[in-house]
């Protein structure tokens, strides 16, 4: 099939609509993740065009994201289930609210993204048993030295032995996959949750250490 067949037959017209709307619910999203939520809906448009509309219908803030790009460290992973890289995100933990996620090192597939009431370690290795359920068992395991991830690795230092690096941990900033993952999962997902309880707070609507409160939310 030629390469143009694989793209949508869609007017220019219309596909500035259904950017703009994309670019109304998700106005932190750029031109990667508006892409993807096209082909979500069934339109896989070519870049290009997503960038024309982008820059033209929110030229500020295409050259605000533009100005935050970090030129980050040369990755490198074999295959798929070489490396699973996971982490908790704590940034609505001040409400009772942990996500827990894991991706996969070479595919970026995202091997599980939940969110949780609980830090320990017993939802993440829940989650991950799950995962290995659908996508089998790494060869190994990066995360940072929290001790939510010590049930996780008891089982890969048993399963797949110790001294090679079975479950690897070092520090948040350089588990570089899942760190990315944040980026994205706190614009498009935890930003206004997170805007809309500390304005509860501040107006006074909400007593974060009252449990009644974060039971309702």
């Amino acid at each position: 099939m030629p390469i143009r067949a694989r793209y949508a037959q869609i007017p220019d017209d219309d596909l500035k609509l259904e950017i703009v709307k994309i670019h109304e619910e998700h106005p932190n999203a750029g031109q990667t993740m508006v892409q993807a939520y096209l082909k979500a809906a069934g339109f896989h448009v070519q870049r290009y065009k997503v960038r024309q509309v982008l820059n033209e219908i929110d030229p500020i803030g295409t050259v605000s994201r533009w100005s935050q790009y970090i030129k980050r460290r040369t990755y490198k992973v074999a295959t798929p289930n070489s490396l699973w890289h996971m982490d908790a995100h704590l940034k609505l933990s001040r409400w009772g609210f942990v996500i827990h996620g894991c991706i996969d090192g070479y595919s970026r597939l995202i091997i599980y993204l939940k969110c949780k009431t609980s830090i320990q370690a017993e939802p993440v290795v829940t989650l991950f048993a799950e995962a290995v359920g659908s996508y089998g068992l790494p060869s190994r395991v990066r995360s940072d030295h929290g001790y939510e991830n010590i049930l996780v690795a008891f089982l890969m230092n048993t399963i797949r032995g110790l001294n090679r690096g079975s479950h690897i941990t070092g520090k948040s900033v350089q588990n570089q996959r899942i760190e990315r993952l944040w980026v994205d999962v706190f614009k498009e997902v935890c930003d206004s949750v997170y805007s809309e309880l500390y304005a509860l707070e501040n107006d006074n609507l909400m007593d974060v250490n009252n449990l009644v409160h974060r039971f309702c939310v």
